[in-house]
């Protein structure tokens, strides 16, 4: 009943608004001989309203769920469209409608009058019905008629104040206002077209996300308000809860500058430097940091090495000197060097770049600690680094990383703990070689983590947090601070085209390594991932093309940009796909799966708006629509296989 009153009395008071102004309009030049015609073209909207109303309902009747779900979602655009273009434009109604009713009069078409009243009223008029009809899936038809009403009624003493001046709305905060709560309603009607969608099987399936029928259910008073106002469901799919919380996010990214599309200053700086007293700089400028975490780590390393090569029964997973219990993962190695590296490690590490960056690489990785030491003897014995060249082969690295990714995927590291000591040996001797040959910085530059020079960098995606830079520099001379995870990624800063088209690409990978022994066991996984590679990388081509010719963006730029907005998405289902045995483990693959692609399609949607919107402008919205439906399109596939389920329906 409240959300059908709200969105009454709103789209009521705008409709009473526009005939208000005409009115007062005839009445200043002098026409209220024209009043009969804005009576006429008013009660006409009042009744062509009423007949889609009915043809609303029998609609309903006849296709059900699905036309629900379209109908909400329907609702959903047009309320989301109108809640912005009020805000933009609520203070320019006036003026706007007195050049229309001028018009009219000077070309003394005054029927016009009326085809004005009708448009305007009608409008408001189909809103209404369609907004109402995507509350009917969780209130009963009483309680919207009810509301509406009542919303009906309150709208018409506001029309007869105003009218008469009795009482002046402020109709700036009116909209504001009501627009904060039709926002929330919008969500609402988001999740319920999205549940309504999957009972008529046009979107997939998924589990529930949980279940608080017990707790709060929708039939209790407190359960039907929720529900009315925010869309509360005790028994959401977790697609549903995910498209909720993306429309939530959009529309709250989106309301940061919804007069016009994002600014150059935006992006000016999104670092927040630490004050120059800040403890954390003596801290960073000792000379034990980073050696001590890296010689300890380095140590720790070589121990897991000698356990894992030599399967040594140390617990305390393995019968030997902590009997502490088994460590059962499908067919692994009962040993502490399969469970450090690919249980905790791994995935610890990947997750850990999200919030720390390169913290490990600057701080504990033994591999750099190594390759400095190398590097050290390499100048020593051939004489100044001077001499040692460069590397200069961008594309060494992203193949390096498919090169391991599918040496793991093909041979049984993750499981024979002896073959995983193999790999991480034959990784340190490339290391050692690459260290001695070329000069400082080669290794984490082109074979892991990039590293660059921190004065001549825009972004802290090459920086290893190493420090040196703070270290070397006089006072003040190097800031630390924090950036948001993901902050330069919103213009994005350094854009690169081969860089943009990998990411795209990696997605492929990782389907590979998911479904390949389902899909085609038959064919070595190498073929299949290269191929699952190159078909996601020409699939984001394709739907760079679509977004290039819709909204007139050169299609090279967006090749080079949009590869970036998959970014995050690519990130979850690396975790998910890599990260595999650890969350079987724990027992929590389901749950983690569910909560990375949910999260990571969410920043990767925050993502397309920005980057369309900087790139299109006034058209981003028909740059975002093909990239949107490419992520929904991932969304859908990784949620079908990890969390798909029949939707429980309530109604």
């Amino acid at each position: 009943m409240i959300e059908s009153f709200v969105i009454t009395l709103r789209e009521g008071t705008e409709a009473a608004l526009v005939i208000g102004i005409m009115a007062a309009y005839l009445g200043k030049v002098g026409r209220k001989d024209l009043y009969r015609y804005l009576y006429i073209g008013t009660t006409a909207a009042v009744a062509a309203s009423i007949l889609v109303a009915l043809i609303f309902g029998e609609l309903y009747k006849v296709s059900g769920e699905a036309f629900e779900g379209i109908a909400a979602l329907s609702a959903v655009t047009v309320l989301t469209c109108m809640i912005f273009w009020m805000a933009k434009h609520s203070r320019e109604i006036k003026s706007e409608l007195h050049e229309k009713v001028n018009s009219i009069i000077s070309s003394k078409r005054i029927f016009g009058i009326a085809g004005l009243a009708f448009l305007s009223v009608f409008r408001e008029g189909v809103e209404t019905v369609l907004f109402l009809g995507g509350t009917l899936a969780a209130s009963s038809l009483n309680n919207v008629m009810t509301g509406m009403l009542l919303g009906a009624v309150t709208t018409a003493v506001f029309a007869g104040l105003m009218f008469k001046g009795m009482y002046m709305l402020d109709l700036r905060k009116f909209f504001k206002y009501t627009g904060f709560i039709l926002i929330l309603f919008a969500a609402g009607l988001m999740g319920q077209a999205t549940h309504a969608l999957q009972t008529a099987s046009i979107l997939p399936g998924t589990i529930a996300a949980w279940d608080t029928s017990k707790v709060l259910s929708e039939s209790s008073v407190i359960g039907s308000l929720f529900s009315a106002l925010f869309g509360y469901s005790s028994q959401p799919s977790v697609l549903q809860v995910i498209f909720y919380f993306t429309y939530l996010a959009l529309i709250g990214y989106l309301s940061i500058d919804f007069t016009g599309y994002i600014r150059e200053k935006d992006y000016a700086d999104p670092f927040s430097p630490l004050k120059n007293q800040h403890k954390f700089y003596s801290f960073v400028r000792s000379r034990w940091i980073p050696n001590i975490p890296l010689i300890l780590m380095g140590a720790f390393f070589v121990f897991l090495l000698v356990v894992g090569y030599f399967d040594i029964g140390i617990g305390p997973f393995q019968g030997g000197y902590l009997k502490l219990g088994q460590f059962n993962l499908k067919e692994a190695d009962n040993n502490l060097w399969n469970f450090v590296i690919w249980v905790i490690w791994l995935p610890l590490v990947s997750i850990s770049t999200v919030f720390l960056g390169r913290f490990w690489c600057g701080n504990l990785c033994p591999l750099r600690g190594i390759a400095d030491v190398t590097r050290y003897v390499s100048d020593k014995l051939l004489g100044k680094a001077s001499v040692a060249p460069y590397m200069r082969a961008g594309w060494v690295l992203p193949v390096s990383f498919v090169v391991i990714t599918l040496i793991v995927k093909s041979y049984p590291v993750q499981s024979v703990s002896r073959l995983g000591t193999y790999l991480f040996i034959s990784i340190l001797m490339l290391a050692i070689v690459v260290s001695f040959l070329f000069r400082k910085g080669t290794w984490c530059r082109y074979l892991c983590p990039m590293f660059l020079n921190p004065g001549q960098i825009d972004s802290n995606r090459y920086c290893l947090e190493c420090w040196n830079c703070v270290k070397n520099c006089p006072s003040n001379g190097m800031n630390i601070g924090l950036r948001a995870p993901g902050a330069e990624l919103l213009k994005p800063y350094s854009p690169n085209i081969w860089e943009s088209v990998f990411i795209a690409g990696l997605i492929g990978m990782y389907l590979a390594f998911v479904r390949w022994e389902i899909v085609l066991p038959e064919l070595p996984f190498p073929f299949f991932a290269l191929g699952s590679i190159v078909l996601a990388a020409s699939f984001y081509l394709i739907v760079c093309a679509a977004a290039s010719a819709l909204s007139g963006i050169k299609y090279k730029e967006i090749i080079t940009n949009f590869g970036y907005i998959f970014l995050p998405i690519e990130f979850g289902t690396a975790i998910i796909a890599m990260g595999d045995d650890s969350f079987e483990f724990f027992n929590i693959l389901v749950p983690a799966s569910i909560i990375l692609l949910g999260t990571t399609f969410i920043w990767s949607m925050m993502l397309a708006a920005s980057i369309t919107r900087n790139h299109a402008g006034k058209r981003a919205i028909l740059a975002f629509v093909p990239v949107a439906t490419a992520l929904t399109g991932i969304l859908l596939l990784w949620l079908g296989w990890f969390a798909s389920g029949n939707v429980i329906d309530l109604t």
